[in-house]
């Protein structure tokens, strides 16, 4: 997913530029398909292959590699990375115990200027499991003071969580989601409460725990106590991008015409996007 409207100003996404004289014609319109989209899978896999893109990660710097070598491949000249820094949230690390268990998690971006940076030592605190996070999830669980795990499908409910007095916020990792849920997650108020994205075994032993709060609850006990830690810290940093520009001579001016010194500028994005910034392949832009 693109920056949201809010963020674009806080740091400008690395770009990939080509400078076009004019009339410039780039490849033939007889160019057998197959082997067009051939060409497309694969600078597709080659820009995917990284967790992410998002600026300062090794994804980023590794794809305005690509590009330049991509732009020499394909016959531009003059080829050359105009290198800068922008300010961007870098994870340095991030965990989740649960059940004797240190497994890694991803911090989602940070709330508004807020990262999701722990104090020393982390938090520890009874988890609650609330699905869905409607009113109902929450029934027979103490809220205030714990770290709350929801599903990620669970739309903003999350800020309800935090209203009721939450510490921290675990989204756990759907089969399938959508843009819209993603969308939901990015915060426009500075609150001091970290959030992460938990995959894969981190995910399934914060069920596993949850399924057993929720059955204590639907048998008429007391929830019972699963303390859970969380300890991360993540950073503003100024980190280094780049926009790689190419250079492509036009030719055969309209009939009649002076050939005149004129550019045409063709740019797209070759950096990523994501709510959880550690993990943005990104196939769409």
């Amino acid at each position: 997913m693109r920056w949201p409207r809010l963020f674009q100003n806080l740091f400008a996404p690395a770009l990939c530029l080509v400078a076009v004289g004019f009339c410039a014609r780039w490849g033939s319109a007889q160019d057998d398909p197959a082997s067009t989209q051939a060409r497309l899978s694969a600078d597709i896999t080659a820009l995917t292959q990284y967790p992410s893109r998002v600026a300062g990660t090794p994804g980023n710097a590794a794809a305005a590699r690509y590009m330049a070598t991509r732009f020499k491949a394909l016959g531009l000249t003059s080829v050359r990375t105009d290198n800068y820094t922008v300010t961007a949230p870098v994870t340095k690390w991030a965990y989740l115990t649960v059940a004797g268990q240190k497994l890694k998690v991803y911090p989602v971006y940070p709330n508004h200027v807020v990262p999701s940076t722990t104090p020393v030592g982390g938090i520890t605190a009874p988890l609650v499991y609330a699905g869905a996070g409607r009113p109902v999830d929450f029934n027979g669980q103490v809220v205030k003071g714990s770290i709350v795990a929801l599903d990620f499908n669970s739309g903003m409910n999350w800020i309800t969580a935090g209203d009721m007095g939450a510490r921290a916020i675990l989204f756990l990792e759907p089969s399938t989601t959508d843009r819209g849920q993603a969308e939901r997650k990015f915060a426009v108020l500075p609150v001091e409460m970290p959030r992460y994205y938990v995959t894969g075994a981190a995910a399934a032993a914060v069920r596993a725990q949850g399924a057993r709060i929720s059955a204590a609850i639907k048998a008429g006990h007391a929830a019972p106590r699963v303390p859970v830690t969380v300890d991360s810290r993540v950073e503003w940093d100024r980190v280094p991008v780049g926009n790689v520009l190419g250079f492509l001579a036009g030719s055969n001016p309209p009939q009649g015409q002076t050939p005149r010194p004129n550019t045409v500028i063709v740019s797209g994005y070759f950096d990523s996007m994501s709510v959880v910034p550690d993990l943005a392949p990104g196939a769409e832009a």
